[in-house]
């Protein structure tokens, strides 16, 4: 009997969930539908905003309601809530619910354009028209728009309580872990799209912030925002507050606008593969200090010294950025073993003293080594040539003044830079000198480079 009642219980609970499951679907989907046809749709036809603007806004909702409405139709359609596969439903239908990672990533975008449409008169006027449309139920169009984030993190959550309340032999069960465990992976991956597209939003908004400088592009596939903040700077001696932006491959500081019709001003850029964290002990003028420079220079200009308000501040960036250096060079090490194991590629210099001069061995995918000369009569006034060998193949022929010519066509090797012929099998020269340091064991570059020039 205790048994019998406690199944009754869960039996019960079970169809007290799925009934919240239908209702709020079809609640669901009659939203969509007032997102798609009062509002996109109008937008559309009466073109009071651009069509960029309607796009922006509304993504592809419309295809969301497509998808919803087919899960809603199963739902209705299975009716008997002692027979209905609540999981199998789900399951069936969860490649689908990838469409709304669509729909997330696009949301900071989407808000942005919102919020500067408020200062359309006749968007506003439209919107205040909306809310009076018994429909709309006087919510705002904000309110409809995170409709679609909202249910799809409820998923798994109304999921794992019809789980819990779903007796193991039921034929439902099983159903419904494999629904739980590929509406989690979905809603995974919408968060972690949505969290991207919110980093790379707040790198565009701080790229817009900077006056453009041809010495900054800060959108990149793989740069993340970390941190932002402002403190001193100790230039020459001199104290300048400045903005300092972290990401996870670069440090950039400007200086902060005059005023609101302003930008910010580029001042410096480090990329953290370069740069070396150096503590500075407190003194009686400064305090909370460190300074952030190019760990193979001396240069001063290259050298902030960054002063924080408080002790905790201070530990708290450098322990950031130092955390960042490391995982970059971790990555960047990683890139190179692969690079260097790859039995498609064996990495080698090997250099012999020849008659025909020295022979360069290297991977095929490495880009060419390119330099500048001017014509070919030029070259054969120079006299004495070597002959550069690659793979035991000679390619080309270099003058005593470095000027490069092809050995088979008597063409110039010329810079790529200018967009001109180039050839394969070359090294450039910051590649050499890189694999010189590394494989040589060898700190100075500047020491590399000569090692360079007298392999070549």
């Amino acid at each position: 009997c205790v048994f019998t009642f406690w199944h009754m219980c869960e039996l019960k609970q079970r169809n007290n969930i799925i009934q919240e499951i239908r209702v709020t679907e079809g609640d669901y989907v009659k939203d969509l539908d007032i997102i798609v046809r009062v509002f996109s749709q109008e937008l559309q036809r009466n073109g009071i905003i651009p069509k960029s603007d309607v796009t922006a806004l509304f993504s592809n909702v419309s295809v969301l309601l497509s998808v919803n409405t087919n899960l809603n139709n199963e739902l209705v359609a299975n009716n008997d809530d002692k027979t209905i596969l609540i999981g199998k439903i789900f399951a069936d239908m969860a490649e689908f619910f990838k469409m709304y990672t669509t729909y997330c990533a696009n949301q900071p975008k989407a808000m942005q354009v919102l919020d500067s449409l408020e200062r359309n008169k006749k968007f506003v006027a439209f919107l205040d028209q909306c809310m009076l449309n018994p429909e709309c139920r006087g919510l705002t169009l904000f309110s409809f728009l995170i409709k679609p984030i909202q249910r799809i993190c409820k998923y798994p959550l109304l999921l794992k309580d019809l789980l819990r309340n779903t007796d193991a032999q039921h034929p439902d069960h099983d159903y419904l872990i494999e629904a739980l465990s590929k509406i989690e992976e979905v809603v995974a991956y919408v968060n972690e799209r949505k969290r991207l597209a919110e980093n790379l939003q707040k790198i565009l908004d701080v790229q817009q912030q900077i006056e453009s400088s041809e010495y900054l592009q800060l959108v990149s596939p793989s740069r993340r925002f970390v941190r932002e903040g402002k403190m001193i700077i100790l230039e020459k001696s001199k104290p300048k507050e400045r903005t300092v932006y972290l990401f996870n491959d670069l440090i950039v500081m400007t200086k902060p606008k005059k005023n609101e019709t302003c930008k910010d001003r580029f001042r410096y850029q480090l990329p953290l593969g370069d740069a070396k964290i150096i503590d500075i002990a407190d003194t009686d003028t400064t305090k909370n200090a460190f300074e952030v420079c190019p760990k193979d220079s001396c240069d001063k200009k290259k050298t902030c010294i960054m002063v924080l308000p408080t002790d905790e501040d201070k530990k708290s960036w450098v322990r950031e950025i130092k955390g960042l250096v490391k995982e970059f060079q971790r990555l960047q090490y990683g890139k190179q073993s692969a690079k260097n194991s790859s039995p498609s590629a064996p990495l080698e210099i090997a250099v012999r003293r020849t008659m025909s001069g020295a022979i360069l061995t290297k991977p095929p995918n490495l880009s060419s080594k390119l330099v500048r000369s001017n014509t070919v009569d030029q070259i054969a006034k120079k006299g004495t040539a070597k002959t550069i060998s690659v793979q035991k193949k000679e390619i080309c022929v270099i003058t005593l003044a470095n000027e490069m010519k092809h050995k088979e066509t008597g063409v110039l090797v010329k810079d790529r830079k200018y967009r001109l012929r180039s050839y394969p099998n070359c090294f450039v020269a910051e590649e050499a000198v890189t694999w010189i340091c590394t494989h040589l064991c060898i700190s100075d570059r500047i020491q590399a480079v000569k090692l360079g020039q007298q392999m070549v």
